[in-house]
């Protein structure tokens, strides 16, 4: 999943991480910013990563709860590992925290390389990783470069810009300057390439249900 950043807020972003704690195939866990903004963006970010509080997801207080598993956790953490030797620079987290669950922190990665694990696979946990673009075209090839294809994020003011990076994105769900909404019952929710077949919701979903049949009669 990935999110074309022109121009956004860094709590945005942040609400990738408290939407079930990054385990949702919706959010987003790629960023692609420009590079006018990048290091304000990415410094802002991991200091509200760095002052949230996690624990246990029944108390009030908490911002962001456990992993669903140990075995979750575990592969999370490999992939946390293995992105420090791919050259990517931890920004923040990055660490098991030492508390009853499965409790990771919420950690940032920035400088990521795009063919990397990280930049071409999805975390499924509280990992957000950064690259940097200059113009809109490379933004628009770095976000159809990965193999999935079921959900990207656009954030900008300009709408001619929204409408047409959007129309470039090879993914089958994208939401302009938002975070992620439920798919409403009449709108079709489904991926591109490798995220999967078919839709469900609306007059697509329907249709999934029947088979087409042509049938011509000469007289």
């Amino acid at each position: 999943m990935v999110s074309v950043v022109q121009g956004a807020s860094d709590t945005g972003a942040l609400g990738w991480l408290l939407v079930t704690n990054g385990q949702a195939c919706t959010l987003a866990s790629r960023f692609i910013v420009h590079r006018d903004i990048y290091d304000e963006y990415t410094e802002r970010l991991a200091g509200l990563m760095n002052d949230l509080k996690v624990g246990d997801a029944m108390d009030r207080s908490t911002g962001m709860g456990p992993v669903i598993t140990e075995a979750a956790a575990d592969r999370i953490m490999g992939m946390v590992d293995r992105a420090k030797g791919d050259g990517a620079t931890l920004l923040a987290g990055g660490v098991r925290l030492e508390m009853p669950g499965f409790m990771i922190a919420p950690t940032l990665f920035g400088d990521v390389d795009n063919s990397s694990e990280l930049g071409q696979e999805e975390v499924f946990g509280p990992v957000l990783s950064v690259l940097r673009f200059d113009h809109e075209d490379e933004a628009i090839a770095l976000a159809n470069s990965s193999r999935y294809g079921l959900a990207g994020y656009i954030h900008t003011n300009d709408l001619n810009r929204a409408f047409r990076v959007a129309s470039a994105m090879e993914t089958g769900n994208i939401w302009v300057n938002g975070g992620v909404a439920p798919a409403a019952a009449n709108a079709p929710f489904g991926g591109y390439k490798q995220s999967g077949l078919g839709r469900v919701g609306g007059i697509s979903g329907i249709l999934e249900y029947t088979r087409t049949k042509n049938v011509q009669i000469r007289f």
